[in-house]
């Protein structure tokens, strides 16, 4: 008999098979090597609902097999799945209608509830209504009137699902914290209205009715929708109900909890919730070697973010970076996450952080951001290590990153980044010339000019280099912030990394000729430039049913999948494009997919998954013969920004002040004129200038 991982291995692989007369001739294959209980009890790990075989045929829609399965096998049609309790009858009535029948013919039970206490036909068609009609909303006033006249039809994942979309409405999104911002006004405004509370209320009863949070995911779907919409009742009621032990924690899965975890370090909930925290930690310990390094990146910055002394788990997060060094090479985002971690905590496992600054002098030399370079530098330089070696190898490359290095942030906050990573070599800079001077001998000219003339300005020393600080440095409005900053890195009171779960685009040459004259065109209406959506196409020359499955199932990509399933968006469009983007820039994905008129054998995605894709094709059969054929990696989407109603700002002599709307769409004005033609009376058409 072999492993639970191996049966679990060859049961996807057959599952996978479309050609169902071979599915039922090699499951016996399968059942002589494995046994049929170990094939009975399979359940699809590492993925939020763990579906069982029939689960996974009703989805597909393998008819043949099922009944193979159930009538000569004895495969159980009403095992439910772990994240809903749902049975394959239950997820027939919500996308497979065609195999209802088959399946009450096969014995189903119509009569078995889901965590949510519907029977199988209940949930069929509200939640998906009512999503659809969500998405469909413009404003959140339209979301409040939705919920007000059809409260009655919302299921639990709609609820949660408009919740959502009522923070994304209303908040700002910040880039320097990575943090949604809602004005107080508004909030006050929204959340004091009957059919919000009565929102809020359901929403209680969701997160907080232990048969309804079964393993973890509406805990975090609502932490995470409450960091665009705080909600300070809902929020107590929540962390209340675990604490008291009325909702348990500890079989929830390990990615649910990382996701509470930090949108709960997001909210800045107060330390009086510290023993929450620590009882949602404690449940994830044991998970953490099964976690994407996504969710651990998540797990280090939270910790690092609150200053939450859980030692164990801070161990246990930097050793499953340190296991994925061996498995690729890790994310320098990551590691230096594991690294501030460490310090922000006060860590003191002095172990783990030795080995992560053998693993910071190994790879400092591949970082291409600065402020991965410059970040380990002040952090080991506050531990303590006096490793001459590593400060070398930092230094070294900070050379070229302090230069030449690309940002985590646009160039509109470029300027606080960049003061900050001198601050941080600065503090390095200060430890090495004390404890390890040796590592300084590799310090370019132009940096070490650049950090003498930081240390004259604070020792007060006049000499030539302060009069050049300031035409070639910085004035010295940016000397006085340079010197706030070295003193909170001094003391560690103003020092937070920011939130890589929203990682931001690199920060580089605007060269991009349709973006300079999109800016162009709304500069001269007098409007600031609106931003831009950018994505990578890539295309392959064949694209074989397994090509298909593989993306689809890939366990690289599995992170970014379910975040867009719980957002209730595919990654597979109508079209068979794969799209593999943030949720919040679905939206704009959707409308590049359709304007270069991809296709099955296209793939759009943010470029910081593009590793991941090409990772999951690496592993198809060559005979297949999947090649990329080309690579797009400036897809651009320009989101247009709508004016208000006349006066037109060109005189025309068919319209009409104030009749219609005029809008920025890339690098042209459109507005609507009315047809001349006597068939076109009725009808609007757009001319562009």
């Amino acid at each position: 008999m072999g492993s639970k991982q191996a049966v679990r291995k060859q049961m996807q692989l057959w599952l996978k098979d479309r050609d169902e007369s071979r599915m039922e001739e090699n499951f016996s294959n399968l059942e002589r090597k494995y046994g049929l209980d170990a094939l009975k009890s399979f359940r699809r790990e590492q993925t939020k609902h763990e579906h069982a075989a029939v689960h996974e045929l009703v989805k597909d829609g393998k008819e043949e097999v099922l009944k193979f399965l159930v009538n000569k096998k004895g495969f159980d049609l009403n095992v439910q799945r772990s994240s809903d309790q749902c049975t394959p009858l239950h997820l027939a009535h919500w996308s497979r209608p065609g195999l209802v029948e088959l399946l009450l013919t096969l014995r189903a039970d119509p009569s078995i509830k889901n965590a949510y206490g519907e029977i199988p036909g209940q949930q069929s068609t509200a939640d998906k209504n009512m999503n659809a009609l969500l998405t469909g909303a413009k404003t959140a006033d339209d979301i409040l009137q939705l919920i007000g006249d059809r409260f009655d039809d919302f299921g639990g994942d709609s609820m949660m699902y408009a919740f959502k979309l009522l923070g994304e409405k209303l908040a700002d999104y910040e880039l320097v914290s990575c943090k949604y911002v809602l004005a107080a006004e508004k909030r006050t405004q929204l959340q004091t209205s009957a059919t919000y509370q009565r929102l809020s209320r359901a929403l209680k009863d969701v997160a907080c009715r232990p048969q309804k949070a079964m393993n973890g995911s509406e805990w975090s779907t609502i932490l995470r929708a409450m960091t665009a919409l705080p909600d300070e009742g809902l929020l107590n009621e929540m962390l209340v109900s675990i604490e008291e032990g009325r909702i348990s924690c500890q079989a929830w899965h390990g990615n649910h909890i990382a996701a509470c975890i930090a949108a709960l370090a997001k909210l800045g909930v107060s330390p009086k919730w510290h023993s929450s925290l620590r009882l949602l930690g404690d449940a994830l310990e044991p998970q953490v070697d099964a976690l994407h390094g996504g969710d651990v990146v998540k797990v280090l910055w939270a910790l690092g973010e609150m200053r939450l002394r859980l030692d164990t788990l801070l161990s246990a997060a930097s050793g499953r970076l340190l296991g994925l060094q061996h498995e690729s090479h890790c994310e320098p985002q990551a590691l230096c996450m594991a690294v501030w971690a460490h310090i922000r905590t006060q860590s003191r496992n002095r172990d783990t952080f030795l080995r992560l600054a053998e693993m910071t002098k190994e790879q400092v030399d591949g970082f291409l951001m600065n402020m991965n370079v410059t970040l380990p530098a002040w952090c080991f330089a506050r531990g303590n290590v006096a490793d001459e070696a590593l400060f070398a190898a930092i230094f070294r490359k900070a050379n070229v990153t302090m230069y030449d290095g690309t940002s985590r942030h646009p160039e509109d906050v470029s300027m606080t980044e960049w003061l900050m990573s001198k601050a941080q070599l600065f503090i390095a800079y200060q430890f090495c010339k004390e404890h390890c001077p040796t590592a300084l001998d590799v310090i370019s000219f132009r940096l070490r000019i650049d950090l003498q003339v930081i240390l004259e300005h604070r020792t007060g020393i006049t000499s030539d280099l302060i009069s050049r600080a300031t035409s070639e440095l910085l004035d010295e409005r940016g000397l006085a912030e340079l010197d706030r900053m070295i003193d909170n890195l001094g003391s560690m009171e103003e020092v937070h990394f920011d939130d890589s779960m929203e990682m931001q685009p690199g920060n580089t040459p605007a060269h991009d000729v349709a973006k300079l004259n999109a800016a162009r065109s709304q500069e001269v209406l007098g409007k600031e430039p609106k931003p831009v959506a950018s994505f990578v196409v890539l295309e392959f020359g064949r694209d074989p049913e397994l090509f298909h499955a593989v993306l689809l199932e890939a366990e690289e990509l599995s992170d970014c999948r379910e975040h867009l399933r719980q957002d209730g968006f595919q990654v597979q469009l109508n079209n068979g494009t794969k799209i593999f983007v943030r949720p919040e820039r679905y939206g704009h994905a959707c409308e590049a997919a359709n304007e270069k008129k991809l296709h099955s054998g296209h793939v759009l995605l943010d470029a910081h998954f593009e590793d991941a894709v090409m990772k999951a094709i690496s592993s198809l059969p060559s005979k297949l013969q999947v090649r990329l054929k080309s690579r797009d990696a400036d897809v651009l989407v320009f989101v247009p920004k709508t004016f208000p109603s006349g006066p037109y700002p060109i005189a025309l002599a068919t319209a009409k002040q104030g009749e219609s709307e005029w809008e920025v769409k890339r690098t042209f004005i459109d507005f609507p004129v009315t047809s001349s033609l006597h068939s076109g009376v009725h009808n609007r058409s757009v001319k562009s200038a």
